[in-house]
């Protein structure tokens, strides 16, 4: 955390990054976040991205401090979703990881269902001319023959 602070703050705001930065070390788990400008915090949960206000919103109402991997997990999934939900630049995917002092662990892939492609249910092929032609012009246009031009 604190060389990417260091790095942001020497490009002040130049280097366009914003991070979520969490890991275990001998004093236990932390999660940091760091803006462009190298300024951090340290909060028991953050959110950031374009969907990070409705995540932040889902964190806030159903955070706890002694809270299970399990229940974590799924408050994590949730508040991943709603700001997928909120924000169309989100992407299509999720993916958790949880980290513990033994190393990191990754969890399945979640697609959405407000994600799936959608099934159509007919087709959009339409026969050759079946549209009307209201109003139609023609243009004529004159072949010229390519001229010689001199450079100086």
């Amino acid at each position: 955390m604190r060389y990417a602070k260091q790095h942001l703050f020497r490009y002040q705001g130049y280097v366009g990054a914003y991070l979520v930065i969490g890991g275990v070390d001998f004093y236990g788990p932390h999660l940091y976040s760091c803006s462009a400008w190298g300024s951090t915090g340290m909060d028991p949960f953050t959110a950031d991205g374009s969907g990070s206000l409705a995540a932040l919103g889902v964190l806030e109402r159903h955070f706890k401090v002694d809270m299970t991997e399990d229940e974590a997990i799924a408050l994590v999934k949730n508040a991943l979703i709603a700001g997928m939900h909120s924000d169309l630049s989100s992407g299509n995917s999720l993916r958790l990881c949880v980290i513990r002092k033994e190393g990191a662990r990754e969890l399945e892939r979640i697609i959405p269902d407000f994600c799936q492609p959608s099934v159509k249910d007919q087709s959009y092929r339409h026969p050759n001319k079946t549209s009307t032609v209201l109003k139609s012009k023609e243009f004529k246009f004159e072949v010229v023959e390519a001229m010689e031009v001199e450079s100086k």
